[in-house]
């Protein structure tokens, strides 16, 4: 199949070379209604990556590929964004008018914590930045992983936000709960987030404090906001060595669209050609669907999306305690439905509606053992919002959680009966957004929720925020949130109290055209942390709730695409200093799964020559903390600090074909994640140890994407 691919890709720009395509040059201004000047829009050609920033004179300039219609759309903080068809050439003089955006105060304070990604006002990346981040494999968990204050666990992949487990990280889809947001995976295999970056205009990721809108996780929300509906129908193809997929997207009349598509993955091929460190019987394979329909008109708009994934993966483990390979596999389905409907009403009123349903079945083959699982999750949601005038604005609603978990144990030897819990929660929100003065703005909301097998939980949210100037703020975010045990536990014992954790964050933020600059410090206190007895949750251990800790910290994130032309990059470091009794602790430690220290460079390069662009990330985390059985002492070694460089190249063979190329640990660095001991001493009276390693040192990803619509300017860059 790979040599197949080969001789397409090879074939493909063979013939794209040879073809000759015109470039013209596209300049104008770009200002607002009262002639004044606009630095810094984005100027770019739908389609491609060609495009300008405006100077300081609201001036811009670029070349690009000639074609009976090109859409020119123009971007700037503070305004609302439009297209621009152009049908003639050249175009040296155009003249660009932006009408002031009525919608964006609220976007305009930058708020402790909060970090807005994707087609937003104040977006610290755009989508696009997202998927052609080196080493993120169109990934979104490992996108964020280059963000102060985030974390990605290499040996499961899930994300964590200072100092927090993965599992204090809830996923939304406008604004409704995502049960089961990631892949399934076997002993320590990566996961990665099920959903796609492109397939949302925005994304709003908190590190801590965030609004009282959301709840139900101790340390951060990840909510996406779909896409708009699109402008024209068109179909994308696309082959890779890992896979195939093919979507179409239409417009049903002209206030509803359509859109589909379809994807085969199977890492059969990359885990032939490149050296595992897995006995793979059966390597990851996955088959998946999504359709999303949307209408829209003046006054409302309905979203309905609905996904289904089946995957499957075996493989035998040299387990530690077994002494012998230890065959796994592991068969899964995933359903999913999320609805939404927002209605305009009179008097700067809006209502904002929705549920999601999902439902998740696992089973899971260990050596002699059988572990069937299924969940089902379900939210309801609420919301009313109302804009009083460009000072204040307020929101609340009602929000209606639903979980079911059963699990079973088998074995030759005996079954248990099913064991897990169900979950009744109701929660009732508000929140309140004020101009104190013209330089400060204050955030005050309130969450009560009512869980029906343990007790109710209140959090005060509150932020204040000082604007010195356009280009400098400071803010001050607190913030009082509980959680559920994680099912891991909650299977075993369901009436254990909730996890708490208070947020105080002070941060300071600079903005300048294509410069931006955060700093924050942080503190973290918790309680009522879930304790157990030495080892993994089973049904017959005993668990409590007396665990504590505190986190401080230290996050700075710079980002700059303006002082070399065609380049942008940003760095990313973050201080975390964690102290936790929780789990089967003896003491108060820096838990295993937290890096002291953790820093990113993310750098992108467009070279117009060649139509490409060249990216690369370079990751450094330090050591983690684990205990050593076989030295004195708790908690009291360190694994090897780790450093990875990826890199990716996107070139466009012709305006609607794509090769992308992208390889992960360029320099194959043999990465520790920490060690698995054996639960007894060998014959020496140590014990045995084996280390936690990617299952490869590489992955290289080559694939060739493929746009026919009539708009020639399409192309799948952003799915990249």
């Amino acid at each position: 199949m790979c040599r197949l691919l080969t001789i397409i890709l090879f074939l493909e720009a063979a013939i794209c070379f040879g073809q000759n395509h015109e470039n013209v040059i596209i300049g104008g201004r770009v200002t607002n209604k009262k002639n004044q000047a606009i630095a810094g829009a984005n100027v770019f050609a739908v389609g491609s990556y060609d495009g300008a920033t405006t100077d300081r004179l609201g001036k811009f300039s670029f070349s690009t590929v000639k074609t009976d219609t090109i859409n020119l759309q123009v971007t700037a903080f503070g305004y609302s964004p439009i297209t621009v068809p152009l049908r003639s050439f050249p175009q040296n003089d155009i003249r660009i008018t932006l009408t002031a955006s009525e919608n964006n105060i609220e976007e305009v304070v930058v708020k402790a914590g909060e970090f807005r990604l994707g087609n937003q006002q104040n977006a610290a990346l755009t989508a696009l930045d997202i998927v052609t981040t080196a080493g993120s494999m169109g990934n979104i968990i490992a996108a964020l992983e280059t963000l102060p204050g985030a974390q990605v666990a290499g040996e499961n992949g899930r994300l964590m936000v200072r100092g927090g487990d993965p599992h204090e990280t809830q996923t939304y889809i406008n604004g409704i709960r995502v049960g089961q947001p990631y892949t399934v995976s076997g002993n320590n295999l990566p996961v990665r987030g099920r959903f796609s970056p492109m397939l949302f205009q925005g994304t709003n990721f908190s590190t801590g404090a965030y609004s009282a809108e959301f709840g139900n996780a101790l340390s951060s929300i990840l909510n996406l906001k779909t896409a708009k509906e699109p402008d024209e129908a068109k179909t994308d193809l696309s082959i890779s060595a890992i896979g195939i997929g093919a979507g179409h997207t239409s417009r049903l009349n002209e206030k509803s669209s359509l859109a589909f598509n379809a994807n085969y993955i199977s890492l059969a091929p990359f885990a032939k050609i490149i050296k595992q460190n897995m006995d793979w019987t059966n390597p990851y394979q996955q088959w998946s669907g999504e359709a999303i329909y949307r209408q829209r008109s003046e006054k409302q708009a309905l979203n309905i999306y609905a996904s289904f994934a089946g995957e499957r993966l075996g493989f035998r483990d040299d387990h530690i305690d077994y002494g012998q390979n230890v065959e796994t596999n592991i068969r899964s389905s995933n359903y999913y439905t999320n609805a939404n409907y927002t209605k305009y009403l009179a008097n700067n009123w809006k209502w904002d509606s929705g549920f999601g349903l999902g439902y998740f079945e696992r089973d899971l083959h260990f050596s002699t053992f059988e572990i069937p699982t299924a969940a089902t999750d379900l939210h309801i949601k609420n919301k009313f919002q109302k804009n009083v005038n460009s000072s204040l604005r307020y929101f609340f609603g009602i929000d209606y959680f639903y979980q079911n978990y059963k699990e079973r144990f088998s074995s030759p030897e005996y079954v248990t009966p099913r064991y897990g819990f169900a979950n009744h929660l109701a929660a009732g929100y508000g929140e309140v957004s004020y101009h104190i003065f013209d330089r400060l703005h204050a955030d005050a909301g309130l969450r009560y929720t009512v869980h029906t097998q343990t007790r109710d939980y209140l959090e005060p949210r509150a932020a204040l925020t000082f604007i010195a100037d356009k280009k400098h703020s400071a803010s001050l975010s607190y913030g009082l949130f509980h959680q559920q045990p994680t099912e891991d536990i909650q299977k075993f014992d369901p009436e254990l109290p909730w996890q708490s954790a208070q947020h105080t964050i002070l941060q300071y933020s600079y903005a300048d055209v294509g410069k931006q600059l955060r700093v924050e410090l942080f503190h973290k206190s918790y309680d009522r942390l879930v304790r157990f007895e030495r080892g993994d949750p089973t049904f017959s251990r005993n668990y409590a709730t007396d665990g504590y800790g505190k986190v401080n910290g230290l996050d700075v994130f710079w980002r700059d695409s303006r002082s070399i032309q065609n380049l942008q990059y940003w760095l990313s470091y973050s201080w975390t200093n964690a102290r936790k009794l929780e789990k089967d602790y003896e003491r108060e430690v820096q838990p295993p799964y937290v890096a002291e220290h953790y820093a990113s460079l993310v750098a992108k390069y467009w070279i117009g020559a060649w139509r490409s662009q060249v990216g690369i990330t370079n990751t450094f985390i330090s050591g983690r903390p684990y205990h050593d059985l076989n030295q004195p002492g708790y908690v009291q070694s360190y694994t090897r600090p780790i450093n990875t460089l990826s890199a990716n190249w996107s070139y466009l063979i012709s305006q609607q074909k794509i090769i992308h190329i992208a390889v992960s640990n360029l320099l194959g660095n043999e990465p520790i994640f920490g060690y698995q001991y054996a639960q007894r001493r060998n014959n020496t009276g140590t014990f045995d140890r084996q280390a936690l390693t990617p299952t490869t040192k590489r992955f290289v990803f080559i694939g060739f994407f493929w746009t026919i619509s009539n708009n020639k300017k399409d192309n799948q860059l952003d799915n990249l």
